[in-house]
């Protein structure tokens, strides 16, 4: 009996792990102009480099302020332009390009009201 609660009790461990990992974090304002959301830079050739970082975004007017969320992506902070829409995506995600100092990916879940305001600025 032991054996099948150890083996029951690993199965929702490994379950409530798969199920975490599918989480994006991402949050966003009622009107779509501020959200928390995840970058990633791009390096030479525009090959991304590094991890997704977790950084707050605003709208504001036709740029789009980064802001860290932590001292993992502070030097991704900064104005950026939207530039481009990845037109494949990965499943449930939107992905877009942002133009700054440096060249990021701004990855945000494909049901989000941002959406609609960073199309704006394409």
């Amino acid at each position: 009996m032991d054996v099948v609660s150890a083996i029951a009790f690993l199965g929702v461990c490994g379950g409530l792990f798969w199920l975490l990992s599918r989480h994006e974090t991402h949050w966003v304002s009622k009107d779509g102009y501020r959200m928390i959301a995840r970058v990633q830079s791009l390096g030479p050739g525009d090959q991304p480099e590094g991890t997704w970082k977790d950084v707050r975004v605003l709208v504001d007017g036709e740029h789009l302020i980064v802001s860290s969320r932590g001292p993992r992506a502070w030097k991704l902070r900064g104005r950026y332009k939207a530039l481009a829409k990845s037109p494949d995506p990965p499943a449930r995600r939107e992905i877009y390009i942002l133009q700054g100092d440096v060249r990021i990916l701004l990855r945000i879940p494909s049901t989000s009201r941002a959406i609609v305001v960073i199309d704006s600025l394409l």
